[in-house]
């Protein structure tokens, strides 16, 4: 006991790991009166050790003592093995979750408030520039194996995640951090669940990225200096959700308690590629379990490299979910059912290139590319350290930067301190710093803000991102062929887009070598490597029936494209910049009124109608010319 004495006389000051929702991080008393088990060791490393020798089932455990931090980057974890060898948080703390000097810790517990009657086997304690003076544990022994039992564990969790959300939350504050956690379902879960999904080890921390809600997640320390006068050649943002008009990633899903993150972004990378290869929105809902399970690596239920569900992709191809669905059960990820199943689509990519982890290489292959496969590696603080350090792949689809009065997240506090939104100041020095768009894989219930994807600066690339790649054309598929890619243009702008991949044989012998910047914008034409668009004169695109019928005057290109039709019924004239483009599909129709100084270009399959004597006079040095496959109608009037 003179240990115990020692701790209380030295360590003054203290700040209780419970002071926020006591309660629920105190041994429930109601399963039954605590037995007490007197440990008095002081631990500065790793260890494990078994005190239990005549327990043989409990309901509740709970552990006193207190923690000496050596510096902001420290770690404690306490962990409660049982004879399954199943584990149970019964305590963790780091910087994000107690910024104090010194934690007293009187009773605490965690997962162990309320346990299922099992019968514990050994604690592990770990800890890293911290030392940890533990006095005892206490034990309750009521069984717990009624049916209520799951939903009471769940409840006391939920509160017990609000709580240190709390504490994120004023420490993300207190040191200007541009995130907010909040009840999300990875926060939700057990930890060695958590542990799995996220490819952490017991002697590291996630920073709280289990709880990230809303804003950007930075891996690493701010920069030192301003980055004001950003240098990069690159376009400021760019979003695959969002290009020529259309959102090519394909819904956000679920990888359960599973380690299948490679897989998920694996297929969903490919699922993304799928529909630019073949420029339309496909969205095949392609299997993660058969790239996790018959890609040959031993034990996908607890993770895989990104290389082993692309390289299956490639030489073997993935089949549809429905015929090969996810199944959330460990043993079912070590049997390969492929050879037994009749897909109704099989992917098969041309194969992945590996992406250099710098910021412009991984924005050019982003840009020119796709999305990317990839996956983050945090080391907090020390960014030589082989410790505090997650592994979990996502898809990147996008990328954007920081700039002065943007909003990164509004306040939503329940303590109701402080309330509004976070916006970046000219002295902050993230000015300029590039954030990335991540696809996760947790669904997107309790996620409002971002519906699924997490937006995340990596100060040290090479440390904070993992092996990253992209697909690469062509792709094969049973239900479609190269014949079956949409070459098009949508905007009538005259440049044709035919997604991702060389241009097809069948485009039109007219369209230009260089494909479309953004097919949905007649104001733009082609981009350049860097993602900047090549600026056109003023356009609108005609989708749908159009008439003019006042007498007028227009300098804006006019792209007539398939569905739409622009009738004439009085007097236009084309001034400036200003022409006419029918597309296929399109129909320019001249009703009893006059087209003034045209400039016409028709193109196969559109159609030309002139009625009740209307009248195109064509501009000066321009001649109408009607290709092969134009239809030109000429009921009643002339051409000039």
């Amino acid at each position: 006991m003179k240990l115990h004495k020692l701790i209380i006389l030295t360590i003054v000051g203290l700040v209780h790991l419970h002071i926020n929702a006591a309660d629920y991080f105190k041994l429930d008393k109601s399963n039954g009166a605590a037995s007490k088990i007197d440990i008095n060791r002081v631990f500065t490393e790793n260890r494990t050790f078994s005190p239990f020798s005549s327990h043989s089932s409990i309901s509740g455990l709970s552990i006193s003592g207190s923690i000496e931090k050596k510096s902001k980057d420290f770690l404690v974890r306490v962990i409660l093995v049982d004879n399954d060898n199943r584990e149970h948080l019964v305590l963790e703390s780091y910087n994000m979750l107690n910024d104090d000097l010194n934690i007293s810790i009187d009773d605490y517990c965690e997962e162990t408030r309320l346990l299922n009657g099992i019968n514990p086997k050994a604690i592990k304690v770990v800890t890293k520039n911290a030392t940890l003076y533990f006095t005892d544990i206490k034990l309750t022994d009521k069984n717990n194996t009624n049916t209520n039992w799951a939903r009471n564990f769940e409840e006391i969790k939920k509160e017990q995640v609000k709580a240190k959300i709390e504490r994120i939350n004023d420490y993300n504050f207190k040191h200007k951090k541009l995130w907010r956690a909040g009840i999300t379902q990875l926060s939700l879960k057990r930890y060695e669940d958590r542990k799995r999904i996220l490819g952490i080890r017991d002697d590291t921390h996630t920073g709280g990225i289990e709880y990230y809600y809303d804003g950007i997640f930075e891996i690493g320390e701010a920069l030192p200096v301003n980055r004001n006068q950003n240098t990069t050649l690159y376009i400021d943002s760019f979003d695959w959700r969002n290009r020529h008009g259309k959102n090519w990633i394909t819904p956000n899903k679920d990888q359960e308690d599973s380690g299948f993150c490679c897989a998920f972004t694996a297929v969903g990378a490919t699922e993304a590629m799928t529909n630019l290869y073949y420029n339309q929105l496909i969205n095949v809902d392609l299997s993660e379990q058969e790239a996790a399970c018959c890609n040959g690596y031993n034990n996908p239920w607890t993770g895989m490299p990104l290389s082993a569900p692309l390289s299956y992709i490639r030489d073997y191809g993935v089949c549809d979910d429905v015929v090969y669905p996810f199944v959330n059960d460990s043993l079912e990820s070590l049997n390969c059912r492929s050879s037994f199943i009749c897909p109704n689509e099989l992917i098969k990519i041309g194969g992945y290139v590996s992406v250099s982890r710098t910021e412009n290489n991984m924005k050019n292959a982003i840009i020119n590319h796709g999305p990317l496969a990839s996956s983050i590696h945090c080391f907090w603080y020390n960014p030589d350290s082989t410790h505090y350090i997650i592994s979990h792949a996502m898809l990147i689809v996008g990328y954007g930067q920081l700039h002065v009065g943007d909003t990164i997240y509004r306040y939503i506090e329940p303590n109701g301190l402080f309330n509004g939104a976070f916006t970046v100041k000219e002295e902050d020095p993230r000015i300029g710093c590039t954030y990335w768009i991540y696809k996760n894989s947790y669904g997107t219930t309790m996620d409002e803000a971002h519906q699924g994807y997490m937006h995340i600066i990596h100060y040290n690339y090479s440390n904070s991102v993992g092996s990253t790649y992209y697909c690469s054309p062509s792709i094969t598929s049973m239900n479609y062929s190269n014949s079956d890619i949409v070459c098009e243009d949508a905007d009538g702008d005259g440049y044709y887009f035919w997604g991702i991949g060389p241009k097809p044989s069948h485009c039109p012998s007219w369209a230009p070598d260089t494909p479309d910047g953004d097919d949905s914008n007649i104001n733009y034409g082609t981009l350049d490597s860097y993602g900047h668009l090549n600026a056109l004169p003023a356009g609108i695109t005609i989708k749908t029936p159009v008439t003019y019928s006042s007498n007028s005057s227009t300098s804006y290109r006019l792209g007539i494209v398939n569905g739409g039709s622009l009738t004439i019924t009085g007097t236009t004239t084309l001034t400036g910049n200003s022409k006419i483009r029918v597309c296929e599909g399109g129909a320019l129709i001249v009703d009893g009124g006059i087209l003034q100084n045209a400039d016409i270009t028709m193109v196969p399959g559109s159609q030309l109608i002139v009625r009740n004597n209307g009248i195109i006079n064509m501009a000066s040095g321009k001649t109408f010319e009607a290709l092969k496959g134009v239809v030109v109608n000429i009921e009643s009037g002339v051409i000039n």
